[in-house]
């Protein structure tokens, strides 16, 4: 009998297979007759199996893949997706990342998920695994009665690339088990920018003072504007 894989949950080792004939067939892992191919389980996958009637129902036995799994390319989440354990339902871990994450916020613990989240889209992470919540106490000085206290979430976790072989995959495996290198690229960018600022801004000062008696302060605005867009008193000049 020849069908296709319509449902699997890696967690219960159990899915269903449509056959040729119009039924519904269970299997269970463990059914599929190289034990290589328990671990490549995928919906969407045409299979050949025996077909075998039970009193609760049809099974199928003996599976086998039509196609190898391996030349299938990895579907992924359409979001970033968090987890508090070290997995995601549903979802393989290709790479597990070396890099935690953390944020805060003053507001809500969903505004803190998002933080959380666009920052490990940043780094090409789409997901973060071993989440942990914290919530502490800050103040702020007040000018009346009183300090005023507030509560700030903390989230932290550790990012990482999950997928799953699927026959309307689009990224191949390499594309997925890059993650640590492209984050060290990105703090080296980050930490030469960071270092061309510094440069800019002494550049800066230097061009101001030697101006300031002739053009005034204007001038170090200036200057500002053509050299970096440096922030000043909290906004952008240009």
């Amino acid at each position: 009998m020849k069908g296709k894989i319509t449902s699997y949950l890696p967690e219960k080792a159990y899915g269903f297979i449509a056959g040729d004939d119009g039924h519904d067939y269970l299997f269970y892992k463990k059914n599929f007759s190289i034990a290589e191919h328990q671990q490549e389980i995928t919906d969407g996958l045409s299979v050949q199996f025996d077909a075998l009637p039970t009193p609760k129902g049809y099974r199928a036995e003996s599976i086998k893949f039509e196609i190898e799994p391996v030349d299938l390319k990895f579907e992924v989440p359409a979001k970033v997706m968090m987890s508090n354990s070290n997995d995601v339902r549903g979802w393989q871990i290709v790479e597990n990342g070396s890099w935690l994450i953390s944020v805060e916020s003053r507001d809500t613990i969903d505004e803190a998920k998002e933080k959380l989240c666009n920052r490990a889209s940043i780094l090409g992470a789409n997901a973060i695994l071993n989440c942990n919540f914290q919530e502490k106490i800050g103040s702020d000085p007040g000018t009346g009665n009183g300090t005023p206290i507030y509560t700030i979430n903390c989230l932290t976790g550790r990012v990482a690339n999950i997928g799953k072989r699927s026959v309307v995959g689009e990224y191949q495996l390499s594309d997925l088990t890059k993650l640590d290198e492209g984050i060290r690229a990105f703090l080296e960018t980050k930490k030469n920018a960071e270092a061309n600022r510094k440069r800019c801004i002494s550049r800066i000062t230097c061009d101001a003072r030697s101006h300031e008696s002739d053009m005034g302060l204007a001038y170090y605005y200036f200057v500002c504007r053509i050299h970096c867009r440096l922030p000043v008193h909290g906004m952008w000049l240009g």
